[in-house]
C-alpha cells in the first residue's frame, strides 16, 4: 500500500478541501492500495457516475485485481460486476475459498475450477508483461524485488489449488488443469514446485508426441530447469527446435550441444530472424547466434535481419552493427525499396541517430522518391521529426517526391486533411 496517497487523500477529505474530482481521484487511490477506509470515506461522498471522464471504478477494481472486501464495498454501493467476475487477488483467498467465491456467486460461468485456472494464467500474463500491479500479503515495494516473493507464493498457491481440484473436480477437468498449470509452469521458470508437480504427465503419450513443441516454449521463456526435464522423456534424434532464448547464454550452450540451431543453417536462419524482429534480445546471446552470412542474406520480401531489428521496438539500436559486415549492408534494399533507414523513418524514429552514426547514406529515397523526413511526415508525431532533424540533413527538408512535395508539403496535407 502506499500509504503517502492514502494520508494525503484522507486528509484533504477530512479537511473539507476535497473538490469532487478529488474525491473520485480518491477513490480510485484507495481501490489501487486496498484501503478500505478510504474507498469508504469516499463512497459515502459521491454516486456512481459514468460520464466517460474518468474510468469507472467497477471497471479500475477489476483491471487493478481488487481484493474481495474493496469489491464487496463497492457492490453495497451500486456498483456492479455482473459483466464480469473481478480479478479478485489470488493473496485475499486460499484456492478453496476462492473456488466457493466463483461457485457462489458466478455459478452461470460454468466450473468454478476452470474459472479459478482462467484467472491464474491471467495472473501469469500481467506478471510476465509487467502490465499490472499485484497485490502481496505483506508489505513490500518493487524496487525492493517483490517479483521473487511474489513467484514463491504463487507457486505454492498454484500447487495447492492442484491439490484440491485433483480431490474435488472430475477426470476430465482435473486432467484439463493439470496440463494448463504444466504449460504455466514452462513458461515460467519462477514455478519449480509447480513444474516438478505436473511433471509426469510427460509420460503419457499425447504429450510425448509435442516434446519439440514444449522445449520450444521452454527455451522461448528462458526455462533452463523445464528444459533439462523435457529433455529425459525427448528423443535427440527426432530434435527439432526452432527458436532461440532471450538471455539464457546457458540454455543456448546446451542447445549448440545438441547441434541445433548450429549459425550458419537454414533452420539457424529462420529462428534468427525470429529472435530479432520478434525478441527483446540480448547482446551476447546476439553475438552467439549471429553468423557473417546473414550480413546481406534476404528472405523472400528482400528484409535483411538489420531491417527486422529496426521494426522490432525492444531491439536495442546500440546493437545494431553486430547485424552488419561492412557499410554497404546498410544499404540493401527490400522488395518495396526501403533500406534500413527508411524503414526506422516508418517504424521506429529512435533507430534513426544510431543508423546515421554507423553509416547509412541519409538522402536514401524509395521507389516514390521519398527520403525519411517524407516518411516520417506521413505517419509519426510532429517531435519525432525534430527529434531526427538533430542527425538528418535539413537540406533533405526541401527534398521533392515523384509527387513534388517537400516532407513539409506532407505536413501541411497531413494537417489540413488534403
Amino acid at each position: 500500500m502506499n500509504t503517502n496517497i492514502s494520508f494525503f487523500y484522507s486528509g484533504l477529505i477530512e479537511n473539507g478541501n476535497a473538490t469532487e474530482e478529488d474525491v473520485f481521484d480518491a477513490l480510485l487511490a484507495g481501490i489501487k492500495n486496498d484501503d478500505a477506509g478510504l474507498v469508504n470515506k469516499c463512497l459515502n461522498m459521491i454516486h456512481v457516475r459514468d460520464d466517460g471522464h474518468h474510468p469507472q471504478a467497477d471497471e479500475f477494481a477489476v483491471n487493478e485485481m481488487a481484493s474481495g472486501k474493496i469489491i464487496s464495498l463497492l457492490e453495497e454501493n451500486g456498483y456492479s460486476f455482473g459483466m464480469y467476475p473481478p480479478r479478485i487477488s489470488l493473496f485475499s483467498l486460499t484456492p478453496s475459498e476462492m473456488v466457493s467465491f466463483f461457485r457462489k456467486h458466478y455459478a452461470e460461468l460454468g466450473d468454478p475450477y476452470e474459472e479459478v485456472f482462467a484467472h491464474i494464467s491471467y495472473y501469469h500474463k500481467v506478471r510476465n508483461n509487467g502490465e499490472s500491479v499485484f497485490r502481496v500479503p505483506f508489505d513490500i515495494d518493487e524496487d525492493d524485488g517483490y517479483r521473487t516473493f511474489f513467484a514463491s507464493y504463487m507457486d505454492s498457491w498454484c500447487c495447492d489449488f492442484l491439490d484440491l481440484v485433483s480431490a474435488e473436480a472430475t477426470p476430465d477437468t482435473v486432467n484439463k488443469i493439470r496440463r494448463g498449470l504444466f504449460y504455466r509452469s514452462i513458461a515460467d521458470p519462477d514455478m519449480k514446485r509447480l513444474l516438478k508437480k505436473t511433471l509426469p504427465l510427460l509420460k503419457r503419450k499425447w504429450m510425448k508426441r509435442d516434446i519439440n513443441r514444449l522445449l520450444d516454449a521452454c527455451v522461448r521463456s528462458d526455462n533452463e530447469a523445464a528444459f533439462d526435464a523435457i529433455m529425459e522423456f525427448a528423443d535427440r534424434s527426432s530434435l527439432e527446435l526452432s527458436v532461440y532464448p532471450e538471455k539464457n547464454m546457458k540454455l543456448l550452450r546446451k542447445i549448440f550441444g545438441l547441434e541445433q540451431l548450429t549459425p550458419g543453417t537454414d533452420e539457424a536462419y529462420k529462428a534468427f530472424t525470429d529472435y530479432v524482429w520478434l525478441r527483446k534480445t540480448d547482446p551476447a546471446v546476439l553475438k552467439a547466434v549471429m553468423h557473417p552470412s546473414y550480413c546481406r542474406k534476404q528472405n523472400e520480401c528482400g528484409m535483411t535481419a538489420l531491417m527486422y531489428a529496426v521494426a522490432n521496438d525492444n531491439f536495442a539500436p546500440t546493437d545494431y552493427h553486430i547485424l552488419i559486415g561492412e557499410t554497404p549492408d546498410l544499404e540493401i534494399r527490400n522488395k518495396s525499396g526501403s533500406t534500413a533507414l527508411l524503414i526506422a523513418a516508418t517504424d521506429n524514429p529512435d533507430g534513426i541517430a544510431e543508423l546515421i552514426s554507423i553509416g547509412a547514406a541519409p538522402y536514401a529515397k524509395d521507389m516514390k522518391g521519398n527520403n525519411a523526413l517524407h516518411l516520417m511526415a506521413l505517419k509519426n508525431e510532429f517531435c519525432n521529426i525534430v527529434n531526427a532533424l538533430r542527425f538528418l540533413p535539413h537540406s533533405l527538408l526541401e527534398d521533392r517526391n515523384e509527387s513534388g512535395m517537400t516532407p513539409m508539403d506532407v505536413i501541411r496535407n497531413r494537417i489540413i486533411g488534403g
